[in-house]
């Protein structure tokens, strides 16, 4: 069962009713390297509830003498996403231990960092024309943008999309130096360069792919609970299709 550090207003009946549909069993305990302050809540529904836009929040310091007073609550995994859609934003969840010894989430101060949208790996291709037939006519990749084509499928750079996942492609050679085969020594690591994607219907695509005449395996449920399906691009790049394995699978 989670255990949730509150020094604000998940301490409080009404809000914990509210929330949660009931009270929660809480101890006082103590926040070990961590300091106290204000925070201007900027969510007006948020404000409108609390009655304030001014609410407690801790900052992360180290010292061991820095504490912060509060109560250990005993909640279900569905309270505490209950508890992360209440906290408003410019709050995070971390994990952290307590005066007590235990192990408990607290809500801190949100750290500040490089905000990112989405991860688009770029593979250095052999052949532009059968990586894009594999990426798009086997698993359905739509080319979104191209350098300038020499021909429909021959360019140096692409850009492909499906489902909000983004992939490049990029030419090894440019194409007066492409030799007739790829050369060993820029085509030896690519057995260690793996593309997970998240699928569930691993065996829908098992079936699918060996319709393609994929050389595929069939899919096996890894140590750590998930379903997953190996196979290979064109250029040797790993590709997994993956998702977590129901209780039956495992």
């Amino acid at each position: 069962m989670p255990l949730l550090f509150s020094y604000g207003t998940l301490q409080q009946a009404a809000v914990q009713r509210s929330t949660f549909g009931r009270l929660l069993r809480g101890q006082p305990d103590e926040l070990v390297g961590f300091e106290q302050g204000v925070f201007e809540v900027a969510d007006p529904e948020f404000v409108a509830k609390s009655g304030t836009a001014r609410h407690a929040i801790v900052r992360f310091n180290g010292r061991d003498d820095s504490r912060v007073r509060g109560t250990l609550l005993e909640l279900t995994d569905d309270e505490l996403e209950r508890a992360d859609r209440y906290e408003p934003a410019g709050y995070e969840r971390v994990s952290t231990t307590l005066a007590s010894g235990k192990q408990a989430w607290v809500y801190a101060a949100a750290r500040m960092g490089i905000r990112v949208e989405r991860l688009t790996p770029l593979l250095q291709v052999f052949d532009m024309p059968a990586s894009v037939a594999f990426y798009r006519d086997v698993l359905g990749f739509e080319v979104v943008s191209t350098s300038p084509p020499r021909s429909p499928d021959d360019f140096d750079w692409g850009l492909l999309q499906k489902d909000g996942v983004y992939l490049m492609l990029n030419t090894a050679y440019e194409s007066d130096e492409r030799p007739p085969q790829p050369r060993p020594e820029r085509v030896g690591a690519h057995d260690d360069i793996g593309l997970f994607f998240g699928c569930r219907d691993v065996d829908g695509a098992y079936r699918s792919l060996k319709d393609k005449g994929i050389e595929v395996r069939p899919p096996k449920v890894a140590p750590y609970g998930m379903k997953q399906l190996y196979f290979k691009d064109p250029d040797g790049y790993s590709i997994c299709l993956q998702w977590r394995a129901t209780e039956d699978e495992a």
